[in-house]
């Protein structure tokens, strides 16, 4: 019966890693629930649950925590691609080109920063972990994986940036918030409720015949298709992920790998996957699912790996300046982008908020700024930035590792 033991022991250390996993997902989504003031860290829990296990030694096998850290952003990034596919394209009308441009501004504005605090605070060899502040400070998980798949690329064998990631991201999220309060005063209180949309009946019938008539309308079971689709565009991504990009100045060509690949993947067969027969017709609850999934899953892949230095480089590393510059690089340019919004590009307060929102790919602010603006404007300026700046984050957090690491 030996030949039973092997089997016996994967057995065993499978279901040890089933249970972490459960464990630090089901607790790290409870207290994600938790709300102050409106205010909660939703999924993001999941990250610093895991960095409590990871740091009292509750691990697992690094390949196998890789490869579900790579299933889980694959599958949050292609769900997201797939959401916001059909109006990608669409979003650089009426009005959203100069949306685009804000946010470039405010995405050029976080990198400027943060490599000013390079400059005067660090050395070259701290650069990687200031990429991962910098996802952090701006609240972007898909970057943070695009980051690491290029160091790995590069060979880097250093600490991880997830570290850096973690230090920055609570106080970001409070400086997400001051910075949108803050801009409320610079905006003008008269100008804060300006907007309030009117969608009349007529305007709500033409909406629902376009999304019929492009077939990206559900209106059966379409379960089997959808799977199909999704796993199609898994492929595709992965596929495009893999191709290099020869970029001067870069040591090794840039991928869009797997958190751009995917990404870029699904937004175009979002938008014509129904002209090629595939159903991306996802229903918003089933997308949702999937998408916090994912993000579960990096989330507790990350934390894991994370937690056995996180306490050292808070306590005896850089971690106390990862969270105040974290802050910093959080709150600077979105005052300054805020104002130029409402000063220059004339966009009232409202939509400032959704346009700096959807250019940090924030829930966390798009929540406020519902529940602040009491109207639709600021979610409809976020969906039309926030695709363009998904995409911008990856690929541009693989560029500083390739050209400065």
């Amino acid at each position: 019966m030996q030949w039973l033991n092997p089997i016996m022991n994967d057995t065993a250390n499978m279901g040890h890693i089933l249970l972490l996993y459960s464990l630090v997902i089901a607790l790290g989504g409870i207290l994600g629930k938790v709300k102050i003031k409106g205010i909660g860290f939703g999924a993001t829990l999941v990250l610093f649950v895991g960095i409590v296990a990871g740091h009292f030694g509750f691990t697992a096998p690094l390949p196998i925590i890789n490869f579900i850290q790579h299933l889980g952003l694959i599958l949050f990034v292609t769900c997201i691609g797939i959401q916001v596919g059909p109006n990608f394209f669409s979003s650089f009308k009426r009005g959203g080109t100069s949306m685009v441009l804000a946010s470039i501004l405010l995405i050029a504005l976080n990198i400027i920063t943060v490599l000013g605090i390079q400059i005067l605070f660090f050395s070259q060899d701290d650069m990687p972990m200031l990429v991962g502040m910098l996802c952090g400070s701006v609240t972007n998980t898909p970057s943070l994986g695009a980051a690491q798949e290029a160091l790995a690329q590069i060979g880097y064998t250093g600490e991880d940036i997830a570290t850096g990631y973690a230090c920055a991201y609570p106080f970001a999220v409070i400086g997400a918030i001051m910075s949108l309060v803050i801009l409320k005063y610079i905006c003008g209180a008269a100008k804060a409720n300006s907007a309030k949309p009117v969608i009349t009946e007529e305007i709500a019938v033409k909406v629902v015949k376009e999304a019929v008539a492009s077939g990206r309308f559900p209106r059966k079971d379409n379960s089997n298709g959808v799977m199909i689709a999704i796993f199609v565009t898994m492929i595709l991504g992965i596929f495009l992920g893999s191709i290099p990009i020869p970029i001067p100045g870069c040591p090794v060509p840039a991928k869009l790998g797997l958190a751009g690949g995917p990404l870029v993947a699904a937004i175009i067969l979002g938008r014509f996957g129904h002209s090629l027969h595939l159903d991306t017709r996802v229903s918003a609850s089933a997308n949702h699912l999937l998408r916090d999934l994912g993000l579960a899953l990096f989330f507790a892949s990350v934390g894991i790996k994370a937690g056995e230095g996180f306490v050292d480089a808070v306590i005896h590393g850089d971690g106390l300046l990862y969270m105040g510059f974290g802050f910093v690089v959080a709150v600077l340019p979105m005052l300054i982008v805020g104002t130029v919004c409402n000063k220059f590009m004339k966009f009232n307060y409202d939509q400032t908020m959704g346009i700096l929102a959807g250019s940090c790919t924030a829930p966390h602010s798009l929540a406020f700024a519902n529940s602040t603006a009491g109207n639709s404007t600021p979610a409809t300026t976020y969906s039309m930035v926030y695709p363009f700046a998904m995409f911008l984050r990856i690929f541009s957090a693989q560029l500083l590792v390739l050209l400065l690491v």
